[in-house]
């Protein structure tokens, strides 16, 4: 038997009628068949709450991938897919709701490594929840929830929001590292996919062209808001916010605008859009792509969080690396 890797390319059937990609969806990256023929609709073969990070195939019916899940470091299984199975992938706007399958499918697989049992076993892996919410525009927002270890529902826990990068990437269904670290540690850690985001739909992803810090940075501030809401064990006097590279200017930008959180970490986060442009390994392009209408000076000083730095007061412990060729 012959795979082919993907190594994130498509991969044909041999018969030419189908073709399998890697495609992110509401939180998860699942595994999809599109048809050459336009009357039939792309079909998830291999899903649910997981984020599938690559896969072989041998052509016909069996594909080996590899996955992570909130609760899973990483798996590498075998899958039986059949022409007939499957569930049919749907366009998305932004009002509609977040569904995601509540099971691993398809249901034949055969797990080809236990490499992580050891480890499982040790540790006490904190809860994963997630949560949908309105947000501006009455855009539909996904929220994430990981909960302390060793959680007593009658006991108060400080939070840590956490802001991805991108903006384009996303939060979802993986093991989170360094959240499960910080849950070891005590804390709560809310973290949502504001517009931005991929997985989504088009139009979702698209939204934060000309508008860093408009209305995505009201979608996370309502997710946390929401948070607060849902779970009484959230303690609204004790949090902090953190972000890495996208997720570093957001936390910037954040407590400029407000002086709710006690700390705050920034990591390769942009301070300063004027000094950054034309200085980054993807920049003039990143940002004259992202920000087509704001790629003057006045306009990137103007959403620059170093201009507003008059207007902080919390604490904040900026991380930097040497070599960070993007954000420099």
């Amino acid at each position: 038997m012959s795979f082919r890797d993907s190594s994130w390319k498509p991969l044909w059937s041999d018969d030419g009628k189908y073709i399998y990609v890697l495609s992110g969806h509401h939180g998860t990256n699942e595994i999809v068949r599109f048809t050459v023929s336009a009357d039939e609709p792309p079909l998830t073969v291999i899903g649910g709450p997981r984020t599938i990070t690559d896969f072989s195939f041998d052509g016909k019916s069996t594909i080996i991938a590899t996955y992570t899940a909130p609760h899973i470091p990483s798996q590498i299984s075998s899958f039986k897919i059949h022409e007939e199975e499957g569930i049919t992938r749907t366009s998305r706007q932004p009002t509609d709701d977040i569904n995601i399958q509540s099971a691993f499918f398809p249901k034949q697989e055969t797990k080809l490594d236990d490499s992580q049992q050891s480890f499982l076993e040790k540790v006490n892996l904190a809860q994963f929840e997630t949560f949908q919410y309105k947000s501006v525009d009455d855009w539909t927002i996904h929220g994430f929830l990981l909960k302390p270890a060793n959680f007593n529902p009658n006991q108060q826990y400080p939070v840590v929001l956490d802001i991805h990068g991108g903006p384009h990437s996303t939060h979802g269904y993986a093991y989170f590292h360094q959240m499960q670290v910080l849950a070891a540690e005590g804390y709560a850690v809310v973290y949502v996919n504001p517009r931005g985001s991929s997985g989504y739909g088009e139009a979702f992803t698209e939204a934060v062209i000309n508008d860093y810090g408009g209305k995505d940075t009201q979608d996370i501030l309502t997710g946390l808001d929401e948070a607060l809401k849902r779970y009484d064990f959230l303690d609204q006097t004790r949090m902090a916010v953190s972000g890495l590279s996208y997720g570093g200017f957001m936390t910037n930008w954040i407590i400029t605008k407000t002086n709710r959180f006690k700390a705050a970490i920034s990591e390769g986060g942009v301070s300063n859009w004027v000094s950054i442009y034309g200085t980054g390994d993807v920049d003039p392009g990143m940002t004259n792509e992202d920000l087509p209408d704001k790629n003057d000076i006045a306009s990137l000083w103007a959403i620059s969080p170093l201009k507003y730095v008059d207007k902080i007061d919390t604490p904040i412990l900026m991380i930097h690396a040497e070599d960070d060729h993007r954000v420099p």
